[in-house]
């Protein structure tokens, strides 16, 4: 009887020494695959929140939960990277133009007043001369090309020191349908055809409707030109940013921005087109606009197939 019972006790404590045993493997366990990725982790996000620059975690003999979160944050950091790196050609584009804009404003105002006297005194010869033949012929060529020179020169001071907007409740779908009754009369738009896909309950916005208007004449008239005056040039606008802004855009079947100019399209003087058919300042003032009336205007391409300009800008009061 009492090796019985002594043998029942020992094999009860054996039982319980087996199970802090079981256990203590458990916990082991949980502190090796799942407690130390997550230490992992955390003081790898500890280190990008401390440092400058982004990075990759990696994480190994991780619990498949572990990893899906490690590749989720990882996904994030590339967000955020592409966000900064936007941010960054945002301000380097903001840059370029203020110091262009300093430098073209002085230029301009050294050279408006010569142009103005040359352009008065080319009249006054052609008014008081008995010109005829090719003396008349080139007296009015002096004219013509004098006034071209004041036209650059007064798209660089329209650049340089553009006015404060004027705004107003504006109808977006009704600027857009006057701008292309203005247009479409033109030579260069006889063989194009305009589609119109605007969003029903697009409300008014507080623009400067003259300003807004000289945006959408330059991105037509450039879509015309990329199309050689034949193509399909589609009107489109939509709420986005779950209503805060309305977005517009502009799409041509023309041919294209190649990758190496996407990024300077928006540049002052910078243009592909022959000489004496465009300063390269449309698209800077345009862009200078949009700024100005706290909306963004952005470039997509895809070459020998078109390209689309979108507009964003705020609803403002009107819409809200």
């Amino acid at each position: 009887m009492l090796l019985s019972a002594w043998l029942g006790s020992h094999l009860i404590l054996i039982l319980i020494l087996a199970l802090l045993l079981v256990n203590a493997m458990a916990i082991y366990a949980i502190l090796h695959f799942i407690l130390k990725p997550v230490n992992e982790l955390r003081t790898a996000i500890e280190e990008i929140a401390a440092g400058p620059t982004l990075r990759e975690i990696k994480i190994k003999h991780a619990p498949p939960e572990i990893k899906e979160l490690v590749n989720s944050f990882n996904r994030m950091q590339e967000v955020i990277r592409e966000r900064r790196r936007a941010n960054q050609e945002k301000l380097l584009q903001a840059d370029r133009l203020a110091t262009i804009g300093q430098l073209a404003a002085g230029v301009a105002h050294e050279i408006n007043n010569p142009l103005g006297s040359i352009l008065l005194l080319t009249r006054l010869v052609i008014q008081q001369s008995a010109a005829d033949g090719r003396m008349l012929e080139n007296l009015e060529r002096i004219e013509k090309e004098t006034k071209r020179c004041h036209s650059i020169v007064q798209s660089l001071l329209d650049f340089a020191r553009p006015r404060d907007p004027k705004v107003a409740p504006v109808d977006v779908h009704l600027l857009l349908d006057d701008t292309v009754k203005m247009l479409e009369r033109q030579y260069l738009f006889q063989n194009i055809e305009i589609e119109r896909h605007y969003s029903a309950g697009v409300p008014r916005i507080q623009a400067d409707q003259l300003q807004l208007q000289q945006v959408f004449i330059n991105i037509i008239i450039n879509a015309a030109d990329a199309m050689s005056g034949k193509g399909i040039l589609t009107l489109a606008t939509q709420e986005s940013d779950a209503g805060k802004t309305i977005e517009v855009s502009v799409c041509d079947t023309g041919c294209g921005i190649p990758s190496e100019n996407i990024n300077r399209i928006f540049d002052p003087f910078f243009t592909t087109k022959d000489v004496g058919h465009g300063t390269g300042l449309g698209l800077s003032v345009s862009y200078g606009i949009i700024q100005a009336h706290g909306g963004e205007i952005t470039v997509s391409s895809n070459p020998g197939q078109g390209s689309r300009f979108t507009i964003k800008l705020p609803r403002g009061q009107e819409g809200a």
